[in-house]
């Protein structure tokens, strides 16, 4: 149910605009997690009301994440984190795969969905942050508006 859930949202991209953002990286992790083996938990921390292109961009960053994290992170576990904090949201992706790897040919040459993901927040405004986690995994981290104080770039 989950999977067909994530593939009618694939082929009607304006059932992205009805529920609210926590709903839909609920969905995106329900269908992840019944494809592939890999813990994923949700946290929404505040609700706001975002403008639908806002929140359609922050659901394509996560969605492009977790399949860079599925496709090359060799990871087991993934937090995604939905805060808002006053009028500026964060979007925080975090895995506990290999990031060494990936931040290594990160530096190299960026592969097209960290360019898609980078532009599509700068597009609406926000701005993205990707790092090393302790673990040693990759935390994506995208705040919007790109003025609330929190928001820093690579």
């Amino acid at each position: 149910l989950a999977e067909l859930r994530m593939l009618l949202m694939e082929l009607r991209p304006a059932a992205l605009a009805g529920p609210d953002l926590g709903e839909l990286l609920s969905h995106l992790a329900d269908g992840t997690t019944s494809r592939k083996n890999l813990a994923m938990r949700v946290s929404v921390d505040g609700r706001t009301e975002l403008p639908v292109d806002v929140k359609i961009g922050l659901y394509r960053i996560a969605q492009e994440a977790v399949s860079n994290v599925v496709k090359h992170a060799c990871a087991t576990r993934v937090a995604i984190a939905l805060e808002t904090q006053g009028q500026a949201v964060r979007l925080r992706i975090e895995d506990n795969g290999c990031a060494r790897k990936a931040l290594d040919g990160l530096a190299c040459s960026p592969g097209l969905g960290m360019n898609i993901m980078r532009e599509r927040a700068q597009s609406m405004g926000g701005r993205m942050q990707i790092e090393q986690t302790e673990e040693g995994g990759t935390c994506v981290l995208v705040t919007w508006p790109a003025g609330a104080e929190s928001a820093t770039d690579e």
